[in-house]
């Protein structure tokens, strides 16, 4: 059985008119965050007792009015990116109890991301939105919480180390709509397609 958690993705916008064509938009928001978390004492414990990956996208964009209908957009995007893995190690073998495992390691990556913004009629306005894939190279330690009885076994077991994966992040596409049926209210929907066949695996070298 798993834990409960509850998780809050940080997101803020900012946008500034800088003439009758061109505008400036920045935002900060996380693209990709998931975590799962068990007891310390089920079944799995020995795969995993927490997975969690975090990020935060940091995107400058330059918005275009190409005419009173049509506008188009493209930003760059800094993404930090967080990886962290905890698990027990069973030293039965050894008499000792369960190891406490745990990695954590980040990543700052780079992509790009286009957009169109279309207004048929004053009361209906549609968009299009790319979102380049991101590579990551994440670095980090494993820390190991040896228990006395294995440091007296042998001291050079298990010592905490470095550890290094790659992995590239998927690309998506979002197309979104907003009807205004009345002057004082908007209604909006969209849909998000994340390429998730595009990701293999995250491999961590020790």
């Amino acid at each position: 059985t798993t834990k409960d958690n509850i998780w809050l993705p940080p997101h803020a916008y900012l946008t500034y008119q800088l003439n009758d064509r061109y505008w400036l938009g920045v935002g900060l928001y996380s693209r990709f965050g998931l975590g799962t978390e068990y007891p310390d004492d089920w079944d799995g414990r020995y795969n995993v007792t927490y997975a969690g990956i975090k990020s935060v996208s940091f995107n400058p964009n330059l918005a275009i009015k190409l005419t009173d209908d049509l506008s188009f957009a493209f930003g760059l995007e800094a993404m930090w990116f967080e990886f962290t893995q905890e698990k027990m190690k069973n030293l039965s073998a050894l008499g000792c109890p369960d190891m406490p495992a745990k990695l954590v390691g980040d990543s700052i990556g780079y992509g790009f991301n286009l957009a169109l913004h279309y207004t048929p009629e004053e009361w209906l306005a549609v968009g299009l939105v790319y979102k380049s894939q991101v590579e990551q190279t994440v670095k980090g330690d494993i820390n190991f919480d040896r228990p006395d009885a294995l440091v007296q076994i042998n001291p050079n077991w298990f010592k905490d180390t470095g550890a290094k994966g790659d992995l590239t992040l998927p690309d998506s596409f979002s197309a979104g709509i907003m009807i205004k049926p009345l002057s004082r209210l908007t209604m909006e929907a969209d849909i998000i397609y994340t390429r998730w066949s595009t990701y293999d695996e995250l491999t961590i070298e020790f």
